[in-house]
């Protein structure tokens, strides 16, 4: 197997910045094709459970700001300047002004491999850096563009993203347990102390300074 090429590239040679869409404030609803705003970003995803919406009709010709499953977006403007997140539903939905998507070129660059190359630290440093400099704290697609990254060749982008995803994948899989142990702890506590059905619990409530207790419990401090 042959070494790895690792060269300084021009962003814009690796990938297409898309910046978003200037829907009109009053073309917005609650029906229709989710539309990412900055608020959506979450890293590492696009939360898109309180977005606006755009009806059909108003996203004729726009088939260049749709997003797909797994598009990477970030944030150009703003406190939350230089923040990504990808689009993991599988759903049709567009991106707003402020925000551009990232896409990769057909064998060029891997996209999974541009998600943790803009992520990076010293990268996404780089990247608000840049925003910083301007009077208003934006960026413009052609000033990410214009970046310059380490880049290795194609075949290595796709190990190097696979190694990473699988990575994410077990993160993701212990935030889930986490979670579901988090809503079992709560549910637990609200049966035992707020419910009072714990084990052994006979339905006996005394009064205390506190309310109704269950009787055999006494008020106290530790």
């Amino acid at each position: 197997m042959s070494a790895s090429t690792f060269t300084e590239k021009r962003f814009g040679d690796i990938a297409r910045v898309i910046p978003g869409y200037a829907f009109k404030s009053d073309d917005f609803g609650n029906e229709g094709f989710p539309v990412v705003k900055i608020a959506e970003i979450t890293p590492p995803r696009i939360d898109l459970t309180n977005c606006q919406r755009i009806s059909a009709d108003k996203v004729f010709g726009l088939d260049r700001f749709r997003l797909a499953q797994n598009d990477i977006l970030i944030a150009m403007t703003g406190a939350t300047l230089g923040k990504v997140g990808r689009l993991k539903e599988d759903v049709v939905a567009y991106v707003n002004q402020r925000v551009a998507k990232i896409d990769s070129i057909k064998g060029v660059s891997d996209k999974d491999f541009l998600y943790y190359l803009i992520t990076g630290n010293a990268n996404n440093s780089q990247i608000i850096e840049i925003g910083l400099g301007s009077a208003q704290s934006n960026f413009s697609g052609g000033d990410l563009e214009d970046l310059q990254f380490i880049v290795p060749d194609l075949p290595t982008q796709r190990r190097v993203a696979a190694i990473l995803s699988s990575l994410d994948d077990k993160i993701e899989i212990n935030r889930e347990i986490n979670a579901t142990l988090e809503a079992i702890a709560q549910a637990i506590f609200k049966e035992w102390f707020v419910e009072f059905r714990f084990p052994g619990a006979k339905g006996e409530m005394i009064e205390s300074e506190l309310g109704l207790i269950p009787r055999g419990w006494k008020v106290g401090s530790s």
